[in-house]
């Protein structure tokens, strides 16, 4: 009798043992939901690319913000400009005072508007505008603030982005 009751405790002990060991490869495998950039890459199917396409993009704008006269009243305004991402533009103009620029893409309804703040003062802006809508004359109101912070002063401009 012993004899069976001591094959059932060892059974019993080395299924323990297994889920024991099994769990604890399960958590290493799958803790903390940590996933790695090669793991990332076969989940979305997607590869790496060499050469940046947007690189010849973005050497046109840096040329465009080096030369730039345009002031905000007559700012270069490109939609879509790497043409990655059509419900985004890329603004620049130079200010003659050092100034922060916050941006609002008026929404349709209340509550719906964007609003974004350009970090750092600078006289010569390069503003990143996200959150267009897709067939609609978008405005986006513009407020420069200077370094004292007082947004109240900063100037109020709308724009139409289509």
């Amino acid at each position: 009798m012993h004899h069976k009751k001591g094959r059932w405790l060892v059974l019993i002990a080395l299924l323990l043992v297994l889920c024991g060991v099994g769990g604890w490869l399960g958590y290493r495998r799958y803790s903390l939901g940590v996933i790695f950039d090669k793991q990332i890459i076969k989940n979305i199917n997607s590869h790496l690319l060499k050469n940046n396409p947007t690189s010849k993009q973005t050497k046109s704008y840096a040329k465009i913000v080096k030369s730039t006269t345009r002031t905000l009243n007559n700012a270069y305004v490109k939609v879509n400009p790497y043409g990655t991402s059509p419900l985004t533009a890329l603004m620049i103009f130079k200010t003659d005072q050092v100034a922060k620029v916050t941006y609002t893409v008026v929404g349709k309804t209340d509550n719906t508007s964007i609003t974004n703040t350009v970090k750092g003062y600078k006289t010569t802006h390069q503003v990143p505008i996200v959150g267009l809508y897709a067939n609609y004359s978008n405005q986006v109101q513009l407020k420069l603030g200077q370094e004292s912070h007082d947004f109240n002063r900063g100037r109020n401009a709308p724009l139409l982005v289509q």
